[in-house]
């Protein structure tokens, strides 16, 4: 019967250990992430913030190479102008995850929700000597979230690791 009792012990101990490295493997995944958005939100702090107008707002379909073959999937097309020292600007660039410009492949109904969330009248982020080069950022947050994320995944995936081997 103790032979029963040590098997289940040892298979707990192996899940608890797998589990304590996929919180260590998600949260370094979250903690990169966060690290490369926060590199690149470097780039806003230094821009100035002013009150623009959205003039148009859509969803675009991309059709998305794979291996399983061709897939569709979504981005937010949006059109904006904004107005600095009296001077009136236009522009598309729209950030809601990502903050390298890249293509965002959202599915339909993420990026249908996202849409809803855009308001008529947003913050843009402009270049004070540029003031021709702006950006809205959709959640300008986002890099601390992850690397909030990221840390307690990995801190958590320490301590029960700590705390099966010292068992």
């Amino acid at each position: 019967m103790s032979n029963i009792g040590e098997r289940i012990s040892e298979v707990v101990t192996y899940r608890m250990l797998a589990i304590s490295l996929f919180f260590i493997v998600i949260g370094s995944f979250a903690l990169y992430a966060g690290f490369q958005m926060y590199s690149h939100s470097k780039k806003w702090n230094t821009f100035k913030e002013t009150t623009g107008k959205i003039l148009s707002k859509s969803i675009d379909l991309k059709k998305i190479a794979s291996s399983s073959g061709p897939r569709a999937k979504y981005r937010i097309d949006i059109r904006y102008k904004y107005w600095v020292e009296g001077r009136e600007f236009e522009n598309d660039k729209f950030y809601s995850i990502e903050l390298e410009g890249g293509e965002v492949a959202l599915s339909e109904s993420d990026a249908d929700n996202l849409l809803n969330k855009i308001i008529d009248e947003s913050t843009v982020y402009y270049n004070a000597d540029n003031p021709q080069e702006s950006f809205i950022i959709q959640n300008k947050q986002l890099p601390w979230i992850f690397l909030s994320v990221g840390f307690v995944l990995i801190i958590a995936g320490i301590l029960i690791f700590i705390s099966k081997i010292l068992q």
